[in-house]
């Protein structure tokens, strides 16, 4: 079911209109597709997928940045003692 459907159907049960901000267009970049789409027009499925996607790679992005840093800080300490490795 598409996120926009569902925000009309929880919008019904909770008896509350649909907040303004969420009838805006939010843009994906679809990796799959190559192309920029509607996140409201998304089945819920493929939002959690997508999310989790995203999340895990920016994780990995987070971790290799890390790891980098401290490969840089431990070359640094080595060139400080004189001692070179490749």
């Amino acid at each position: 079911m598409k996120v926009k459907k569902l925000l009309e159907i929880q919008s019904v049960i909770e008896e509350r209109k649909i907040p303004c901000d969420m009838t805006d267009e939010f843009k994906y970049w679809s990796r799959s597709k190559g192309e920029w789409v509607n996140i409201l027009d998304m089945d819920l499925v493929h939002v959690v997928r997508a999310l989790n996607l995203e999340s895990k790679l920016e994780v990995g992005q987070y971790h290799n940045k890390n790891i980098q840093k401290i490969k840089d800080f431990i070359k640094a300490m080595e060139a400080e003692d004189g001692i070179e490795r490749d």
